[in-house]
């Protein structure tokens, strides 16, 4: 039984849309309205070993396009009672609250620090949910062209890249609030923080039970990484390897996972009557 359409699932939608549209609006504060530092500047005077190549970061394109037409098709009259978006439809556009406001603070700040990792995770949470729930729920509804074509691309791609870009906001807020890491050097903490961001981007992987979006996301990050230290910003072939590590984990978890729901899948095999208990001829 449906139930009806509440107060709630008539503003979700218009939240939604303005959120997406402010998205793309937000990232060019400074770049195209002259409002406040840019926000590859503001990396780059933070960056550590641990923060991907500025290419990397063309990835919100496509974030963006998704975000757009999932806010436009979730408008849709026929969608207004749909019972997952009703379930996902507040936790992404928290994400995409996060997302605005994030980077909104590191136009306006200049400068990075905590008030941006924390950021960064009110932005992650949500999209982790929103994601999670959505690729728990795949056998309850069919699944259309909507769903398959823009609502798990986004929430793939979003959740994939905010897992990993967490970790390298954290690596630039620690550099820029002096955070000494218990003495290891800016090398041996790098090395660290991708390897735990390479583990965290595999359970979920794992939890997700094998999203492509998502891995391909996670891979971008620490492939761009993993080249950004092997000649684009100089050479640091341990930070290069632990990345190269992360994106070998991910490959590996992503086959495990798609082997075992393979193996779930599969039609339990038809016994032949009388075929295990046939005795002895005689």
């Amino acid at each position: 039984m449906t139930v009806p359409a509440n107060r709630a699932d008539r503003l979700r939608p218009w939240a939604t849309l303005l959120l997406a549209m402010l998205q793309p609006l937000a990232a060019a504060l400074a770049r195209v309205f002259g409002i406040g530092t840019p926000i590859a500047a503001m990396a780059a005077a933070s960056g550590t070993p641990a923060i991907p190549a500025g290419y990397a970061f063309l990835i919100w394109t496509p974030i963006f396009a998704l975000a757009l037409a999932y806010a436009l098709w979730q408008a849709l009259p026929a969608r207004r009672e749909d019972p997952l978006l009703r379930r996902l439809g507040w936790w992404i556009a928290a994400a995409f609250a996060g997302n605005v406001a994030w980077m909104l603070a590191a136009q306006l700040s200049g400068r990075n620090g905590w008030h941006l990792f924390v950021l960064i995770l009110f932005a992650l949470v949500p999209a982790l949910v929103a994601f999670l729930q959505e690729r728990r729920r795949r056998a309850e509804a069919p699944t259309g062209p909507g769903r398959r074509w823009v609502l798990q691309p986004l929430l793939g791609l979003q959740a994939g890249w905010l897992t990993a870009a967490a970790f390298a906001n954290l690596s630039g807020a620690s550099r820029a609030e002096g955070v000494a890491w218990f003495g290891l050097g800016e090398t041996a903490a790098a090395v660290l923080l991708l390897l735990a961001a390479g583990l965290a981007a595999a359970a979920i992987l794992w939890l997700s039970r094998g999203s492509p979006w998502f891995a391909g996301a996670a891979a971008w990050a620490f492939a761009a990484i993993l080249l950004a230290n092997m000649g684009e910003r100089g050479w640091n072939l341990f930070v290069a390897a632990a990345a190269a590590v992360a994106l070998v984990l991910l490959g590996g978890v992503l086959r495990a996972a798609w082997r075992r729901e393979d193996r779930q899948r599969a039609p339990p095999s038809v016994a032949v009557p009388g075929a295990d208990d046939a005795g002895p001829a005689g």
